[in-house]
């Protein structure tokens, strides 16, 4: 996946040559002149970072932090104190991506005229170039942060280039008499004038260049990553443009900034990636969809791919052939289909807690799209509604401030990857209509402690928690699961730890009888409707008739835990039990609550059993059956 260039071929051939030239003099060496004998050495600025002189050159290749404490640097202060390595340099080349640049590191360097950056740096830290009295000039690529006196004392330093317009630059950080070119309206411009340097405004000749450099589609989506290939150019944005047949409207998809922990090289430093579903009205099977990325850099100049084209397989039904509208809500987009509406994208500066509604437009919300969230690193809350049925791949991903996430119980069906790397991820509860898990679904998840999982029979693997690969995250939290269950089983078989959840309600048929499982001595136990479930003194629940029970499980403590027991009779499944408009077997107050509302003409209300509301018995519906309904509920009491 990691893109091999010039620059990594160059830091291995420096690597190679360091090897075998690096000639490490004696001790006894010591008080002989460097100009006479170093030609050549090397040694380590931190754990991942090392650097060689050679000639006049010094080259820092790898990545992360250098060293905090000044006592690790051994073979830098051999060399600079034994053999004047610092007076030898000439100029110096940060081949690999460090994270910083330690403050006072490269200070006195009297002869050093050029530096060489290829981003990645986050920071210069104070002093770091103190004093180098040769230097004129120097381009600090992407750089994101330049400490107080970086450059101080570097009195022939004439100009210095900073392209990230975002850059934080501290008091003092270059000589009053260095003119400071930047991107109007930078922070460059800002530091300029509120201290009063000289300030030249940056203008880019070419626009930036970049490749496609792979994709990946089915009949829904095309993924894209896109490598910026000059990047030490500020990007604005990339974006990705489609179309359809002989359409001239181009519909536009932001890429997102790729970040990966795992980006060890310069060139890795402009990758973008994204995704754009054919969210266009009016496309068949046999449609062709043509694509192309588009980059502008801050100075506006723009570069542009070469059009691809994808021919759809006309023996598919096509996804998005019954579209008829898009809409836009709280920074969260909407695909409008004939009979329902599916959350289609996040925009990236949404934040905080996101909650979806029953519906939009009078329709309602059936699905999450795939990719619908992707990266949206700044919300921490999701709240999905009842008759959400679908979340497709990769919805949630990266999510990386994602905290919690309602799934309803409507779900029915989850695809692989939607938590993928949402790593303040803490626990989440899969609802008991999902019978498997998917590949990849909560890997990356780093501090998720709890997967609660409510269907007894839904199964999982361990790709679907955690990478398999032994050097990735590895799941230590608990897995909640009925006893008995899949999820026990699964959990005993990849060894996570497992608790059982309490069985707080259960559906049984007349006749049949069920063993409470509960640990504890002396517990007691009590029906509150003997008519319809009896409970024996060993906990044996016997189903008598159609209706529900509450059976209490009391232990010596008097706490209770509550189980509610629906009986179901299923040889009077075709008689109509009169008020029961809900059909769940008996009448009560929940059928009344449900008649009013639907004779309010409350949204999404539904009656599964008509006629058993009408109990004037003449064939309509009205406020009469309503009355006669609530009399008939008094009657109960």
């Amino acid at each position: 996946m990691r893109i091999k260039n010039i620059i990594a071929a160059a830091i291995s051939l420096c690597i190679s040559v360091s090897m075998i030239s690096c000639c490490e003099p004696s001790i006894n060496d010591s008080a002989i002149t460097a100009s006479a004998y170093l030609y050549s050495c090397q040694g380590n600025f931190g754990d991942d970072l090392t650097w060689s002189f050679s000639g006049y050159g010094l080259s820092v290749y790898g990545t992360g932090e250098m060293y905090s404490d000044y006592s690790k640097f051994s073979e830098w202060h051999y060399y600079c104190t034994n053999y004047d390595l610092k007076e030898n340099i000439r100029d110096i080349s940060f081949m690999g991506t460090p994270t910083n640049i330690k403050g006072n590191i490269f200070s006195e360097m009297t002869n050093l005229e050029s530096i060489y950056f290829y981003g990645g740096i986050e920071r210069i830290e104070t002093g770091a170039f103190k004093d180098c009295t040769a230097l004129t000039s120097v381009n600090l690529a992407g750089v994101g942060r330049i400490g107080s006196s970086a450059f101080g004392g570097c009195t022939a330093l004439n100009e210095v280039t900073i392209s990230n317009p975002k850059c934080v630059i501290e008091r003092n950080a270059f000589p009053e008499t260095t003119t400071i070119k930047g991107y109007p309206y930078s922070t460059a411009q800002e530091f300029a004038q509120k201290y009063n340097y000289q300030f030249e405004e940056l203008k880019d000749e070419q626009p930036p260049k970049f490749g496609l450099r792979s994709y990946s589609y089915n009949k829904q989506e095309i993924n894209t990553f896109v490598h910026i290939c000059d990047y030490q150019t500020p990007i604005e944005r990339v974006w990705i443009e489609i179309r359809a047949d002989d359409s001239e409207e181009w519909i536009e998809s932001e890429l997102r900034r790729y970040k990966d922990d795992t980006v060890d090289s310069a060139a890795d430093a402009g990758t973008y990636i994204g995704h754009v579903a054919y969210a266009v009205s009016g496309l068949s099977s046999a449609s062709v969809v043509h694509y192309r990325v588009k980059a502008m850099d801050i100075a506006g100049n723009v570069s542009t791919s070469a059009t691809s084209d994808i021919v759809l397989n006309s023996g598919e039904n096509f996804y998005f052939g019954n579209l008829k509208d898009t809409v836009t809500e709280d920074g969260i987009t909407y695909l409008l289909f004939d009979d329902h509406a599916e959350v289609y994208d996040c925009e990236w500066n949404v934040k905080g807690k996101v909650t979806i509604p029953d519906t939009i437009n009078n329709l309602p919300v059936t699905k999450v799209s795939g990719f619908s969230f992707y990266y949206c690193d700044k919300i921490t809350e999701v709240i999905l509604p009842d008759g959400i049925t679908e979340i497709r791949r990769n919805a949630f991903e990266l999510c990386t401030s994602l905290q919690s996430v309602f799934l309803p119980e409507s779900l029915e069906n989850i695809e692989s990857g939607i938590f993928r790397d949402c790593s303040s991820l803490k626990e989440i509860t899969i609802p008991k209509n999902i019978s498997k898990l998917t590949t990849f679904i909560l890997s990356g998840c780093t501090n998720l402690t709890d997967v609660y999982i409510m269907n007894p029979d839904c199964r999982f693997n361990k790709s679907d928690i955690h990478s398999v690969k032994e050097d990735d995250y590895i799941f230590n939290g608990t897995i909640h699961g009925y006893k008995g269950s899949e999820a026990q089983k699964c959990a005993e078989q990849y060894n996570y730890n497992f608790e059982a959840i309490p069985v707080t309600e259960i559906t049984l048929k007349v006749g049949e009888q069920y063993a409470i499982d509960e640990d504890g001595d002396n517990l007691s136990y009590q029906s509150s409707n003997g008519n319809v479930a009896i409970v024996s003194k060993s906990g044996v629940i016997t189903a008598l008739s159609q209706g529900q029970s509450k059976v209490f499980i009391i232990n010596e403590d008097d706490d209770a835990l509550v189980l509610t027991v629906n009986v179901i009779d299923e040889t009077a499944e075709n008689e109509t039990v009169e008020g029961d408009i809900n059909n769940d077997g008996a009448f009560n107050i929940a059928d009344v609550v449900l008649f009013q509302k639907w004779l309010l003409a409350a949204l999404d209300t539904k009656l599964d059993d008509w006629k058993a509301a009408d109990l004037c018995k003449d064939g309509k519906l009205d406020v009469f059956d309503l009355v006669m309904m609530r009399k008939e509920l008094l009657k109960q009491k």
